[in-house]
This record gives structure tokens, sequence and C-alpha cells, in this order.
């Protein structure tokens, strides 16, 4: 993460140049989902922080934490200015590792994040994903995420999405060899904007570690699948391909 005083952060930009998207991850598939960012954000405050039905493990919150901490020039501070304080109290709190929390506050600290860091919103979850892939494939998870293999990334990938997250189903399916089908239902639209680089980020880390070359990310349109308690949900779909 590029370090940067809060006050010469520029505005907040949702998406990288069209040129470093192709670059990137070479794409068959639209790779952002666009036009949900306002939605996302209109959908969220109807919850107060922490009393969503959509829930993730402290461990997320904790290894967020830990990680803007060690980023930011003024740790968790540089957040604050970009947080209202009901949220600010909330990302404040101790988190316990194995305990389940309100997922959807995860959108206002990764925009805050992204605006004390200067980097665009995708870009800096692109780098959260990669950071988290790095220290759970050698840590907590490491007996669900010691990938050997891509394939073995590609079969336990679904596996691993549902030890952080208590909403939907996330399944992998072999599409041909050395390509891959993820897919993870019914995600709460304040978590759509999230997805894309979240999974890009811990996937094609991922498959870095497992030595995979020429590694290909790519994401299709999210598709409304219903809502849950008001809440409108998206399927999801990534592919995944490596030589």
């Amino acid at each position: 993460m590029v370090r940067r005083p809060v006050s010469d952060s520029p505005p907040l930009q949702l998406e990288p140049p069209e040129s470093e998207r192709v670059i990137r991850t070479t794409p068959i598939l639209p790779t952002r989902p666009s036009g949900f960012l306002k939605s996302a954000l209109a959908t969220a405050p109807r919850y107060a922080p922490g009393e969503s039905p959509f829930r993730v493990k402290g461990h997320v919150y904790r290894s967020s934490v830990g990680y803007y901490t060690s980023q930011l020039p003024g740790g968790l501070r540089d957040l604050d200015p970009h947080l209202e304080p009901a949220l600010s109290r909330f990302v404040h709190q101790h988190f316990l590792t194995a305990s389940w929390y309100d997922a959807l506050p995860l959108l206002p600290l990764a925009i805050a994040a992204a605006k004390a860091s200067g980097l665009s919103l995708y870009d800096a979850m692109l780098a959260r994903a990669a950071a988290q892939a790095e220290a759970d494939i050698h840590g907590l998870y490491k007996v669900i995420l010691n990938f050997t293999s891509p394939e073995t990334i590609a079969s336990r990938v679904g596996r691993a999405a549902m030890q952080y997250f208590d909403f939907g189903e996330a399944v992998s399916t072999a599409l041909d060899d050395h390509l891959h089908e993820i897919t993870h239902s019914s995600v709460p639209m304040p978590l759509v904007p999230l997805s894309t680089p979240l999974a890009e980020g811990f996937l094609m880390t991922a498959l870095r570690i497992s030595g995979a070359r020429d590694a290909t990310f790519r994401a299709a349109p999210p598709l409304r699948a219903g809502e849950i308690d008001g809440t409108p949900t998206y399927d999801l779909r990534f592919i995944i391909g490596w030589s």
C-alpha cells in the first residue's frame, strides 16, 4: 500500500484506468462490476453497525486492523476522518478471531482505507486481499489453504471462502484443464463492490504461491439473486485459469 499523508490524499478513485485492467487480468469477461457502489452505500445504512444479518469471522477484522495499522502512517487513526462515529467505534472494538461480526461495515472501512492511502478502491482491496492470502496460507487456515498446486487451489477455494463468511454458498467447478469457475451465491449488495477485487487479490496471490504460470482472473457481471431481510443479494461468478 502506498504511504501518503491523509492531508495529501486525492479524491477517491473507484476504478483503475482501463489499460491497467487489461494488462493485469487479460479479461474475457468484464472484470469490474459497475454501478453498484452508490446503491451499496444507500443499502448499508439501513442497519446500524453490528446489526445486519450478514456475518464475517472476527479474523477478517483483526487482520484488517493489523494491516492498516502497519500500512498507514497514522495507523487506524488515519481512517477516523473518513468514518461516521458509529463505524469508527465498531472498527476500534476488540475482535475475537473465531467470533462472528457484522460484515457490512467492511464497505465503509474499505472506502476509508482507500481514501487514507490515496489508492482507488479496487487497488486498495487488491492489496488487502493479497496480504490476507499471504498470511492465511501460512497461518490460521493453513490446513485448508496449504495449496500445493493450482488444482488444489481450484478445488478448495469454495470451502476456504466459507471460513470467512456465513452467507450464501461458494462452489468451485472445473470447466477444463487449468480452468475453473468459482461462484458465490446470495452476496448482499453492500459487499458486491468489494467481492471482485477481494477475489482477484486472494486468488491471484494463491495461484502465484502454488507455482501457477500465466494465471488469469475474470469476473462476470453480478446477477440479482433475491433479497434477505430486505437487502438485495447477488450471485457472483469468477473464472481462474493458468498454464
